[in-house]
């Protein structure tokens, strides 16, 4: 009895872990990207950037997202792997998630800063 709930703690403690780092992951590509389109592109119209970055990341989670569920369809990947695969695809969901996110608090200052000026 001890021994297994020693067992799960462990199970539990790594799951966090895994997740911790994988959402950690999503961030640190979002503001990669940002950067790398922010040298780039468009100069100092923010929201813009953010909604390019946004369709942007969109449009390649989409792709991988798509090529990883095929290959977890078509079997490539052995039984032990599909929850690693499922996880990646957990973190490219939660990254166009943080993208739009960004784009719309943008936004969101934009506006409130048109209307600051009327007021």
């Amino acid at each position: 009895e001890e021994d297994a709930d020693g067992w799960h703690f462990k199970k539990r403690v790594l799951n966090i872990s895994g997740d911790y780092f994988t959402f950690g992951n999503a961030w640190c590509l979002y503001y990669g990207v940002e950067w790398a389109l922010s040298s780039q592109l468009v100069g100092s119209e923010e929201a813009l950037l953010h909604v390019i970055i946004s369709l942007f990341l969109s449009a390649v989670a989409f792709l991988m997202i798509f090529v990883l569920d095929k290959v977890v369809d078509h079997g490539i990947v052995k039984e032990g792997s599909v929850a690693a695969v499922e996880t990646i695809i957990l973190a490219f969901g939660v990254l166009i998630g943080f993208a739009w996110e960004q784009s719309f608090d943008a936004a969101v200052d934009v506006v409130a800063d048109g209307l600051e000026e009327r007021v």
